[in-house]
């Protein structure tokens, strides 16, 4: 099974004016079912650090902007990356899972 979908990267800081930037996975990309991956992202170099925002979450949506399901949390976002691993099986209510 194929499976298009986008990792958005949360991160849980109060009020910043920081961002984090995914620079893997892409919008076009997709992932095949059972597979594991690595996400990438980048700060803005502004306030605050990324060494001083709390943990991130990555989460899975489908391409119509659909939440799917939390690939991680508690993230160190000074990693820059981390592996996810897609499931096989994903069950939604989306008919293109």
């Amino acid at each position: 099974m194929r499976l298009s979908c986008v990792c958005y990267l949360a991160a849980y800081a109060v009020y910043t004016s920081a961002s984090l930037y995914p620079t893997a996975p892409v919008a076009a990309t997709t992932w095949i079912a059972g597979t594991s991956h690595w996400t990438t992202w980048i700060g803005d170099k502004a306030a605050p650090r990324l060494s001083h925002i709390g943990p991130i979450t990555i989460n899975m949506y489908s391409e119509n902007d659909t939440f799917v399901q939390t690939l991680a949390r508690n993230v160190s976002p000074t990693k820059r990356k981390h592996k996810v691993h897609i499931p096989k099986y994903i069950y939604s209510d989306d008919s293109k899972l």
